[in-house]
């Protein structure tokens, strides 16, 4: 078999056996799934800007608070 894929020229990353061609149901199934993954995986990523965003303008507030101590 690995010299069949070495040497031969059979596309082997582009084949689907007939036996797992998959109906229009399972496929639907799947990219459900995946559009819900993808919500979690957004849903989490604007998280982690909004509370980058907040600590962006804490770190902001600290320099600004700071500058005016060592000026007076």
């Amino acid at each position: 078999m690995t010299w069949l894929r070495k040497y031969g020229n059979f596309d082997w990353d582009n084949q689907t056996p007939n036996s797992m061609q998959k109906t229009p149901e399972q496929r639907i199934m799947e990219l459900e799934a995946e559009v819900k993954l993808l919500e979690k995986q957004k849903a989490l990523l604007e998280r982690q800007a909004y509370i980058a965003d907040k600590k962006a303008i804490f770190f902001d507030m600290m320099i600004d608070f700071g500058g005016k101590r060592i000026s007076n």
